[in-house]
């Protein structure tokens, strides 16, 4: 399901992050081109998990809690979060979480990891709550492709990424 209008309206009221819309040239036609959201920002890791659905190949996703707003020292009470649910594009991506999370069995639950990173092809699909406080509301879901990590803080601690090669992200990489 694509964005409609409505999770668009929604969007443009919770969304104050740095939000960029490029144009983007295929690999395969210098003639073509099109259109990518790309949104920066440092944030939370969560869920950073291998999926195996039955109808494709195995993938990496990921929560990404981005942060927008003024830190007072120390004090976060004006700091909004919101959450991208991400499939990770790309190989050092990919290999960066899986090498430093998945592969040392970091405790997700109870360690902190953030990271500066850029996401793209930003898309949202509505439903409606089921229980809770909020229960036959309607919310949005965002979902996008997580295809950059320049810093990454495990339990604040910082992760050297230079051994990590890019080799770069395709624009047609899509959710």
């Amino acid at each position: 399901m694509h964005m409609g209008e409505s999770a668009r309206l929604l969007l443009r009221e919770h969304l104050p992050l740095n939000i960029q819309q490029e144009p983007v040239m295929s690999a395969q036609n210098k003639n073509q081109s099109f259109y990518d959201i790309h949104i920066s920002g440092i944030g939370f890791l969560d869920r950073i998990r291998m999926v195996t659905p039955k109808d494709r190949e195995p993938f990496m996703a990921v929560t990404v809690g981005l942060q927008d707003g003024e830190v007072l020292d120390g004090d976060y009470s004006k700091v909004s979060t919101t959450y991208l649910d991400c499939i990770v594009s790309g190989p050092r991506v990919f290999n960066i979480l899986n090498d430093h999370v998945l592969q040392e069995n970091v405790d997700q639950a109870n360690t902190v990891i953030r990271a500066v990173v850029k996401t793209g092809g930003l898309d949202a699909e509505t439903f409606t709550y089921t229980q809770g406080p909020k229960q036959g509301q309607t919310g949005v879901s965002l979902k996008s492709r997580l295809f950059q990590i320049t810093h990454l803080y495990i339990a604040g601690d910082a992760v050297d990424l230079s051994g990590y090669q890019d080799a770069g992200t395709s624009a047609g990489d899509g959710l």
